[in-house]
């Protein structure tokens, strides 16, 4: 089917200009196999004087054979692509005359991750474009589920499945023939045009619209505290996606040589056709979970600039935006009491609302300020100040949940901020060819959340460029943020001093943090050049006395090239990183500075040690075998990241918090046997071996073959079970005792190698 879409797709294209096909020179191949595309501007005719004569009409038509086996994971090897064995086809056509132009574009016509594009116009007067375009994102092919109703929003488990003993009791215990198969994907489908109209010039007028529509299944993990009858606290749920995005957006403006100044507004329509879930436990109730509610949202806004004395100009842009949305409340959760036995069919707890309440209504506002004042006052001197606010500011209901017990819950936290950001830069052109550039900013962000109320960011850079030979350009650069995070999150220990308690909210805790960066740029020959660039970033957080303490990371990169007189040409690059991470933790509840004075098997301190190594490198070999004839192009590229934990336990005198050795009991811990070796490892290579013929000024065919490699090791998904039988710790991720989770192997075995042949013709007219 898709190969008849391709063709009929190509046919149509085709039809109307058959009869105006002329010669034209071509180099490249369909974009499905991601190749260099041929420049727009290849083939031009010319007069006898020499005189450039822009065709009418010109384009080209690329037609693809390919043929592709993968061995492992297909999902992983086409995660955002859609290379299969078949035929791709991609055009791309041009007219143009004095008044009219018009350009369109297509590649994979056909396949999942096909793109259309068309555009045009009257010159001075008119614009216009119309696009399509489908993305896939595949996460596993051939998951699998003890559930039925894959695809819907109502999960159910076989009746089947169950088992009732003599007592009454129920379990659930699915057969390993009773799960059933299916793709976590979802396809993204994008169409959208637009025009703009500069007919009442110094005047215009634009509006476009699109629509996004998302299809498909995702993976979703939810915790059930409900029966140990289930099989565990952790379920792995097939969620449909059913996504509808409109957006419509309008401009008018007003365009002189020293004045610009335009209104604007946006309309948003988010649509998603299940907004909960419901699911079956393994005592047959049915539970449920929410999913992405609609929303509708309004956005409106100023746009402009004046040009000023000293060549200076300022820049404005104003908007103001109001999205709201709402949701059916949920009127029960599942609960243990009795659970497994005839006698307690029902294990719903009823929630009650303050006031009544059976929806919640979503109200977020917004506003953004920006100003620009950019200026070269005098030759050396190019200054940019800057003020930006943005405001955030949350209306939504805040509900309060009461149980039938009597209990209630605190309401739901509604964090609402605003941002102040200001700042310049300067540029200064010194003697001798030096560069010198400088910036200072200062980021303001005051929060409604008690916890993180208030963030303050001082931001300093300076850099040096140095280019005195035309050959050689070297740079260096310094980066300096110190942020008051204000964190209220500390308390007091043994001895009179505060610490903050590990809060996952590092990003507004106080963070110092320091970029050291410096690069040449170097051509001693006109057929050789290289560079190398070298980054040193270092944060450290002083107030966290628990939690992430500091990282560092190192990058280095290094690329060269030379080209063999008109032979050859060879290319290559490595890169490598190394980037560490430390942190503090402690194990134990609650968490009071008595904690600390004491360690037993069950309440003690540890660090992590966590480091990530990744070095990448690559290079291409063209080779002219009959120059402007035939090429042949050799490309490799490699990239191995190696990630390793490393846990230590010690004694709390090493925090400063006390004196007492560890607990005895800990002595047969060892520091080197709970290390984590494991840890997001992955390899992967590719090489490509293609070769061009331009069997004349028209017609190229290019016939090549790649080989792709994929290899992915990680703790969390090595050996990997769909079903985990929880051990006799609670807080283990698989549950207590006896308990089952159930997982769909979203996530498990991405590794792949892949072979694929291709042969592509290109004609150009």
């Amino acid at each position: 089917m898709k190969k008849g879409i391709m063709v009929l797709s190509t046919l149509l294209i085709l039809l109307p200009f058959s009869v105006t096909f002329a010669g034209g020179i071509h180099f490249g191949y369909s974009a499905a196999l991601a190749q260099d595309e041929a420049p727009d501007s290849a083939g031009e005719a010319t007069t006898d004087d020499g005189k450039s004569i822009i065709p009418k009409l010109s384009g080209e038509i690329t037609t693809s054979g390919v043929i592709a086996g993968v061995n492992g994971s297909k999902a992983k090897f086409n995660e955002y692509r859609d290379t299969e064995t078949g035929i791709y086809g991609g055009a791309k056509l041009r007219y143009d005359d004095d008044n009219y132009w018009l350009k369109f574009k297509s590649s994979d016509m056909g396949y999942d991750t096909q793109n259309y594009k068309l555009e045009g116009g009257i010159y001075g007067g008119v614009k216009y474009f119309m696009e399509y375009n489908e993305i896939p994102h595949n996460w596993n092919d051939g998951a699998k589920t003890i559930y039925n109703g894959v695809g819907s929003n109502t999960l159910t488990l076989p009746s089947s499945d169950f088992l009732t003993n003599s007592a009454g009791a129920r379990t659930f215990a699915p057969p390993a023939n009773s799960w059933k198969t299916f793709d976590y994907s979802i396809k993204r489908k994008q169409e959208g045009g637009g025009v703009r109209l500069d007919l009442l010039k110094p005047f215009y007028i634009e509006f476009s619209g699109n629509r996004e529509e998302r299809s498909g299944i995702r993976p979703n993990t939810i915790t059930y505290t409900g029966t140990s009858g289930f099989g565990g606290p952790i379920a792995e749920l097939p969620t449909p996606v059913s996504y509808v995005t409109n957006v419509f957006k309008g401009e008018a403006g007003y365009i002189t040589k020293p004045l610009f100044a335009s209104v604007n507004a946006m309309y948003t329509d988010f649509n998603n056709a299940y907004e909960s879930m419901s699911f079956q436990n393994g005592n047959s109730q049915m539970d449920v979970t929410t999913l992405p509610p609609s929303d509708q949202s309004y956005r409106y806004g100023f746009k402009g600039s004046v040009a000023l004395p000293l060549n200076t100009r300022l820049n404005v842009n104003l908007s103001d935006s109001d999205t709201r949305s709402n949701a059916d409340l949920l009127t029960s959760y599942m609960t243990n009491t009795n659970a497994g036995t005839a006698a307690a069919p029902n294990y719903l707890t009823t929630i009650k609302y303050a006031n009544g309440a059976t929806v919640w209504n979503g109200n977020v506002r917004t506003q953004s300020y920006s100003f620009v004042l950019t200026s070269n006052p005098i030759s050396f001197l190019n200054t940019n100040i800057f003020y930006k606010y943005y405001n955030k500011d949350n209306r939504s209901d805040e509900i309060t949940i009461t149980t039938p017990t009597g209990n209630s819950a605190s309401p739901n936290d509604l964090i609402s901020y605003h941002k102040n950001d200001c700042g310049v830069n300067l540029r200064f052109r010194l003697p001798e060819h030096f560069i010198l550039t400088g910036g200072y900013e200062y980021l303001q962000i005051d929060r409604s959340f008690a916890e993180l109320p208030e963030t303050k960011d001082n931001l300093y850079s300076v850099g040096l460029k140095w280019n005195g030979v035309n050959f050689m350009l070297i740079k260096i650069g310094y980066d300096r943020l110190s942020r008051d995070g204000n964190v209220n999150s500390a308390v007091a220990n043994a001895n009179g001093n505060t610490f903050m308690i590990s809060d996952p909210r590092i990003d507004a805790g106080s963070q110092n943090r320091d970029i050291f960066k410096g690069g040449i740029d170097f051509y001693p020959m006109d057929n050789l050049g290289f560079g190398i660039l070298y980054k040193y970033k270092k944060s450290v957080y002083p107030d966290n006395a628990l939690g992430l303490q500091n990282t560092k990371k190192d990058e280095v990169t290094l690329d060269v090239d030379y080209a063999f007189a008109k032979f050859a040409k060879v290319n290559a690059y490595i890169e490598y990183e190394n980037e560490r991470l430390y942190q503090l933790e402690h194990v134990g509840t609650p968490v009071t500075p008595a904690f600390f004075a004491t360690e037993t098997n069950s309440v003690y301190n540890y660090s992590i040690g966590q480091r990530d190594r990744t070095y990448n490198f690559g290079a291409g070999l063209d080779i002219y075998v009959i120059p402007k004839k035939m090429t042949v192009r050799v490309q490799y590229d490699y990239v191995n990241s190696n990630g390793f934990e490393d846990y230590t336990l010690f004694s709390p005198a090493y925090l400063g918090l006390g004196t007492a050795l560890p607990n005895p009991g800990m002595s047969v811990r060892n520091n080197d046997s709970i290390d984590n070796p494991s840890w997001d490892d992955y390899r992967k290579s590719a090489l490509m071996v293609k070769s061009t013929f331009n069997v004349s000024k028209a017609f190229t065919v290019a016939l090549g073959y790649s080989y792709d490699r994929f290899k992915y090791s990680d703790a969390s998904i090595d050996n990997y079970a769909y079903t985990i039988v929880g051990n006799s710790s609670a807080s283990n991720g698989a549950g207590t005792s006896g308990t089952v989770s159930y997982l769909t192997g979203a996530y498990a075995n991405p590794s792949y190698n892949a072979s694929t042949v291709f042969l592509a013709c290109t004609y150009r007219f």
